[in-house]
């Protein structure tokens, strides 16, 4: 049942007021986050009023990638919410059953069912698609600051984001280098030339993609992989004890294999790192990955020599030199004297091969 706010509105006109005010500062901001209206004009909005909407009608988003407050911050929207109420509506789509999706606002209305309130003062929108709910979804959180969340938040968002651009079509030339940084997730796939995504008019290059969710190119490379990460080992990323780009690796594995790894990390106390995250995803494309070869990877039993690519330093002994160079030669003169030789040495060696 919508009630609607009459006579003495359950909160201030000036809080009212303050939203709206809130929502033309960003319409006239350039560098601001787009405003509901400029993004999803098709989108019907309830006349852009504030509407009390029973708690009890309201159901999650399936898949809302963002976890709610804790500590400092959960307390403080607890007590904000508790002595003035909710400030800033959440936002709603309408359902044709009657009740109602959360888009955003879910700390608050959190916060609100702590505090004992039944209703929500909601922005309802109506005749909303799936792909235009995700948008909102990612867009309304994004405002936060990408630095706020967690690699797992950042990596569902970055994903819910895509499939809402791919359902709704919209921006076109966006979805299709999100598309081409897909298939390019992995630094030795990328294109030297540094123009993946080019487009007949206009050009989104890594970076531009990059920064329009405020991340370094690699960030989002890594960000796409982690979606296919086991819950578990993304718990441990989150945690800060495995690296994002270390656990890149880990995603090509199995879901059994991914699970026996956080096992033997847990259980055992082993630590993985770039080199061991790499050599468990080489041996798991060569089928050769078991168990027993994890742990010996982890353990550090089994490892991958690495070929140096410095040049081996040569020292003439000083008898050698005595005996060639009699004249009190600088060492560059020898030097020069010795690079002629090898230069001869060589180009004699290849006449006779032939």
């Amino acid at each position: 049942m919508h009630l609607r706010a009459r006579g003495r509105p359950p909160f201030p006109h000036s809080v009212r007021n303050f939203w709206r005010r809130g929502a033309m500062r960003m319409a006239s901001d350039k560098n601001a986050m787009p405003t509901l209206d400029t993004l999803f004009g098709g989108a019907e909005i309830s006349e852009n009023e504030i509407t009390l909407i029973d708690d009890a009608l309201i159901d999650e988003f399936p898949g809302h990638p963002y976890r709610l407050y804790t500590g400092k911050r959960h307390t403080d929207l607890l007590d904000s919410i508790r002595e003035f109420g909710v400030l800033s509506p959440v936002i709603l789509r309408a359902e044709p059953t009657g009740r109602y999706t959360l888009l955003a606002g879910y700390n608050r209305r959190h916060c609100n069912r702590i505090a004992g309130n039944k209703q929500l003062p909601s922005v309802v929108m109506y005749n909303v698609s799936d792909g235009d709910a995700k948008l909102i979804i990612t867009h309304s959180n994004r405002q936060r600051g990408l630095d706020e969340l967690l690699p797992s938040e950042k990596a569902f968002a970055f994903k819910m984001e895509l499939e809402g651009l791919k359902e709704t079509r919209r921006e076109q030339k966006k979805v299709a280098a999100i598309e081409a940084l897909e298939k390019a997730v992995n630094a030795d796939e990328q294109d030297d030339s540094g123009k993946l995504f080019k487009f007949e008019q206009g050009e989104y290059t890594r970076d531009i993609l990059a920064k329009q969710y405020g991340l370094k190119a690699t960030e989002v490379q890594r960000l796409i992989r982690l979606t296919h990460l086991c819950p578990n080992l993304l718990d441990l990323v989150d945690e800060g004890k495995i690296a994002d780009y270390v656990a890149v690796p880990l995603t090509y594995l199995s879901e059994d294999m991914q699970a026996e790894v956080f096992h033997q990390m847990t259980e055992r106390g082993y630590r993985v790192d770039i080199d061991k995250a790499e050599l468990l995803k080489r041996r798991f494309q060569e089928k050769k990955l078991t168990a027993d070869k994890i742990a010996d990877i982890l353990a550090g039993k089994e490892t991958v020599k690495k070929v140096s690519t410095k040049s081996p330093v040569v020292k003439l002994q000083p008898a050698t030199v005595k005996r060639y160079f009699t004249r009190g030669e600088s060492a560059k003169e020898i030097q020069t004297t010795i690079e002629k030789a090898l230069a001869l040495y060589f180009s004699q060696q290849r006449q006779e091969e032939r």
